[in-house]
């Protein structure tokens, strides 16, 4: 068995470089996402639209992710799209504020497109 020493200089750069790795992973999983807090406006449905259209009464943190910024959309296909519509009618009825994530980048039909819910 050998053993293998490291001086300072190796010992310092390899933690920086994990340091370095490990940051650059952070920011990338964060990065994407934005968070809204907020009571809904309203919730419209329109004929052409593959979604639930939501807004909120501050739509300012998402502004410039897509197209669209006056609503988001919560796409049908969505895997939870019937909860999270529960979800967002309960909040509504109840007057309560919604915390929606949206992906940045990720649009639908000019819209941010919701990808959760929490209330």
């Amino acid at each position: 068995m050998s053993v293998t020493c490291l001086n300072n200089f190796e010992v310092l750069l390899m933690l920086r470089i994990i340091i370095l790795s490990l940051s650059l992973a952070t920011f990338s999983t964060f990065a994407s996402d934005v968070t809204v807090f907020g009571k809904i406006k309203w919730i419209n449905n329109w004929q052409g639209h593959s979604g639930f259209l939501v807004a909120l009464e501050n739509m300012t943190p998402t502004k410039g992710i897509c197209k669209r910024n006056d609503q988001y959309i919560l796409p049908q296909n969505h895997q939870f799209a019937k909860e999270n519509f529960s979800m967002l009618l309960s909040s509504r009825i109840a007057d309560k504020p919604v915390t929606l994530v949206i992906r940045s980048g990720e649009c639908l039909e000019g819209f941010p497109k919701i990808a959760h819910i929490r209330i």
